[in-house]
Formats: C-alpha cells, sequence, structure tokens
C-alpha cells in the first residue's frame, strides 16, 4: 500500500512495518505483492547499519501492529520508498516520540546495504 511523505513532498512511500529482533536486527514485513512470502515481503537489517540513537528510537516507539503471519509479536510502522536516484531507500517513522522531525523521525540507507526482497517488494509496489 502507498502512503505519501510526512514531511509533506509528492514524494510516494510504502507502507511497511518492523520490530527489533533480540539480536538487535530490524525485522520488516510488507503486505502486498508476493516476493518472499504469500502476504508481500520479509526481510532484516543487520543492526551495525543504525547509529546507536535510532537503535534506541527504535525501543521506545509504539509496537501496536499485528504481525502479517498468525504470531502474537507486535510492529511499529514504517514506510520506505527510493531516494538519491534509487542508490538509497529513505524511511519515515511517524510517531510522538520524536529524533530530529517534527513527526518523529527519518533515516537513509544504501540500497547496496539492504535486503534483496526489500529493494524487489519496493520497486514492485511504488510500479503497481
Amino acid at each position: 500500500m502507498l502512503t505519501n511523505s510526512l514531511a509533506g513532498s509528492e514524494t510516494k512511500y510504502v507502507c511497511l512495518q518492523a520490530r527489533v529482533l533480540k539480536n538487535g536486527n530490524l525485522h520488516i514485513q510488507g503486505l502486498g505483492m508476493s516476493v518472499n512470502r504469500s502476504y508481500g515481503m520479509s526481510a532484516t537489517i543487520d543492526y551495525s547499519y543504525f547509529i546507536f540513537a535510532l537503535m534506541e528510537y527504535f525501543k521506545k516507539l509504539d509496537y501496536n501492529l499485528l504481525s502479517c503471519v498468525d504470531s502474537p509479536k507486535k510492529y511499529f510502522p514504517l514506510r520506505a520508498t527510493f531516494y538519491n536516484g534509487g542508490t538509497e531507500i529513505h524511511f519515515q517513522i511517524k510517531s510522538q516520540i520524536t529524533l530530529g522531525k517534527e513527526y518523529g523521525t527519518s533515516f537513509t540507507l544504501k540500497t547496496t546495504d539492504l535486503p534483496l526482497e526489500l529493494i524487489k517488494f519496493l520497486k514492485l509496489e511504488l510500479n503497481s
């Protein structure tokens, strides 16, 4: 599902959900076109790509979304889109807890550091 930028631009973002795993990695789910799951996409980003402040921020978020599979685990909302000519992915989080943005926070990661499942899912959803 697509949504608007939290920053007020015309850029479209893909709705995702995420949670921090016990090992610190960020697990992301996307509901939509099937990439590697029947419901859409599942991918994990290694915690080493996040600064400490962002990892602490993730822990403070409201995990209120149900897992896309039959699981009691909860997730926080996240949105993502391609950035800088497709060489990066820009993420936004809407929350009353802020970290540098009035709407919550944002961060950008290089596509070369991200799982192929996530990249493929974003391409499919943004071009649908």
